[in-house]
């Protein structure tokens, strides 16, 4: 297997395994601030430090981290699903539709 293919592979399973497990390992919620803390620099049990309101930034980076691989995932299966349709008409009916299909792909 390709070495950079193989770093990529490590990497995404790296920033997925953080993502999914980050904020258990944590412990913190997002929704947690004190104003106390607000726009404190990074420490060493808050390596981001916190925002304007108080939150640790770690926590909120970790759970969009979440978010944006959901979204991610979602668009990637509707988009499959969508092209082996497409794909499956053009090859069933041919011809003019077929034509069509590849045309509209190529725009695209």
């Amino acid at each position: 297997m390709n070495r950079q293919l193989k770093m990529g592979m490590w990497g995404l399973g790296l920033i997925v395994l953080v993502a999914v497990l980050g904020p258990v390992l944590l412990g913190r919620s997002p929704h947690d601030f004190s104003l106390a803390q607000a726009l404190h620099g990074p420490s060493l049990f808050f390596p981001m430090g916190y925002d304007e309101d108080g939150r640790d930034l770690l926590t909120l980076v970790l759970y969009g981290a979440r978010v944006s691989l959901l979204i991610g995932l979602v668009t990637i299966v509707i988009t499959a699903s969508l092209g082996t349709c497409v794909g499956a008409l053009a090859g069933f009916f041919g011809g003019r539709l077929d034509e069509l299909f590849v045309f509209v792909t190529d725009v695209l």
